[in-house]
């Protein structure tokens, strides 16, 4: 999906399958415009989980490597072919059979998630008195002072990563971050003895992005570390700091003008403050508590939905 329009463009229906010019396939559940490097396969007659069966048997057979940007796909290459489907008694498609499979996949994730929040209490998204209060006060104003603050007066220490070119990487668990946005800039998981930065960090890339790291990680000449050695900042203020900033360094960096650290340590960023003048992480920390519910209470919902479905049908 690269952009929402407001054009007069033809609309596909929803529950069909799309293959880009590369044969990726994907299964769309709304309306959608597609440009002309897009093909559509219609399955509406389909049930839902019959055509996300059908969209990974087209993705296997046509995202082969074989389509790229000097040989793209087209719909007319869509006659050559060729997936495996589950066939009935009379060798025709078995679509209830591949509506099943997926409804199992289904099922097991969605138990699997319910068993997580439930194991980790994150089923709980009420919100405490300050949590609310903390709300309030950003949404109304609710009498909180900003003042601005130096990246360097934030963080004890603000360090470059080191350049590990790719072809030397060796395979391991230590998640390696560089420049982008994929995958949260983990480029790869290596085994190299690489200097070990520490979580409830932030990272921040040449192009400005900004990272919260929970995890310890290895990183590239492209990204810098920013941390406090005695962990003062938790996880939640850090988090909101690090949406701060990336607020303040957005569009502001690319490949002609490439951000590094040391570039950055009198840059400021406004942030509630205490009448003091020093950072209020406490409300920081209350906010973005509220927000994580907030985003919770959805997926608890949709997951509460979503098992009583499931057992209606079983």
């Amino acid at each position: 999906m690269s952009a929402f329009i407001g054009n007069d463009v033809v609309i596909f229906k929803q529950n069909t399958v799309t293959i880009d010019m590369f044969g990726s396939a994907k299964y769309r559940s709304y309306n959608y415009g597609a440009d002309d490097h897009v093909a559509v396969v219609h399955t509406e007659e389909l049930s839902q989980r019959a055509a996300i069966f059908v969209a990974s048997a087209l993705n296997k057979a046509a995202h082969t490597g074989a389509f790229d940007y000097s040989r793209n796909f087209y719909a007319k290459d869509a006659d050559a072919l060729t997936i495996k489907l589950p066939v009935n008694q009379k060798g025709n498609p078995d679509y209830k059979a591949m509506d099943n499979y997926i409804g199992t996949i289904e099922a097991g994730r969605i138990n699997a998630l319910d068993k997580y929040l439930n194991d980790t209490g994150l089923n709980d998204y009420r919100l405490t008195n300050e949590e609310s209060g903390a709300v309030s006060d950003f949404q109304n104003g609710g009498g909180i002072t900003y003042l601005k603050f130096s990246y360097k007066s934030l963080f004890q220490n603000i360090v470059q990563g080191h350049r590990l070119k790719k072809d030397d990487h060796v395979l391991g668990t230590l998640p390696f971050v560089m420049s982008g946005v994929t995958n949260n800039g983990i480029a790869d998981y290596i085994g190299n003895p690489v200097r070990v930065f520490p979580n409830n960090s932030l990272t921040v890339d040449i192009f400005g992005n900004v990272f919260y790291r929970n995890y310890e990680y290895g990183m590239g000449d492209d990204t810098g570390a920013f941390w406090n050695d005695d962990n003062h900042i938790d996880k939640y203020a850090m988090m909101f700091i690090a949406s701060t900033m990336q607020k303040r360094m957005l569009g502001k960096f690319d490949y002609g003008n490439k951000l590094r650290s040391s570039q950055s340590l009198d840059f400021t960023v406004s942030l509630p403050a205490k009448s003091d003048g020093t950072p209020d992480y406490k409300e920081m920390s209350l906010f973005m508590r509220a927000v994580e519910k907030t985003i919770l209470k959805d997926i608890v919902d949709w997951k509460t939905e979503k098992l009583a479905t499931l057992s209606i049908t079983a």
